[in-house]
């Protein structure tokens, strides 16, 4: 929100930089990736918010870079996407190590005790 601090509302956001070698530099990106020619910078946005929350990530932190003041947003529009609690739980088994029919207690914690 900084950059736009001051700026009439059809002021350019980016100072130096041309509408069409923007538009150009998309394009060869799209083109460099293999994806449709009108596949645009919101479709990349979306695209970004949805693997994320698929792959558990907070959804605070997901809004945070997307620019949104909270999550509410965020669980509003992407929240059919996010696993379910027992998924959760599933990931959260095996970064310590357990399978889902394993013991509660992971191996290095019964360690420890």
């Amino acid at each position: 929100m900084q950059l736009a601090k001051g700026k009439l509302p059809d002021a350019p956001l980016f100072d130096g930089v041309d509408y069409w070698d923007a538009i150009a530099s998309h394009r060869s990106a799209l083109k460099a990736l293999g994806l449709p020619k009108d596949y645009t910078l919101h479709d990349a946005r979306h695209r970004f918010a949805v693997r994320w929350i698929r792959a558990g990530i907070d959804p605070n932190l997901i809004a945070a870079n997307l620019g949104h003041k909270n999550a509410m947003l965020v669980l509003k529009v992407y929240g059919k996407h996010r696993p379910c609690a027992l998924d959760l739980a599933r990931l959260d088994l095996e970064k310590f190590g357990c399978s889902s029919g394993d013991s509660a207690v992971p191996a290095a914690a019964a360690e420890v005790a």
